[in-house]
C-alpha cells in the first residue's frame, strides 16, 4: 500500500473514534459535511446517524463542485 493510501486509511481510523475533529467544509453550508486535510487532498466525509460516512478525496487545489452534495442534506 502506498504512503498516501496508508494515511486516508489511519485517518479514517481516528474519525470512528472521533467523528466531529474534522472541519466543516467551508463550501457547504451543513456542519455534518466536513474534512480532514492529507497533504494535496481533502477527504470529505458526512456524519450521519452516528455513522462517518467518507465521499470523497479531492484534490485541494481544485474548487469543489458542490452539486453532487445538494441531495445529501
Amino acid at each position: 500500500m502506498g504512503v498516501f493510501a496508508q494515511k486516508a486509511f489511519d485517518a479514517a481510523d481516528r474519525l470512528a473514534q472521533f467523528p466531529r475533529s474534522g472541519r466543516s467544509v467551508p463550501e457547504l453550508d451543513n456542519v455534518d459535511f466536513r474534512e480532514v486535510i492529507l497533504g494535496n487532498y481533502r477527504l470529505i466525509y458526512r456524519l450521519r446517524s452516528g455513522d462517518v460516512q467518507i465521499l470523497t478525496v479531492h484534490p485541494a487545489a481544485k474548487p469543489l463542485d458542490t452539486v453532487p452534495f445538494a441531495d445529501n442534506k
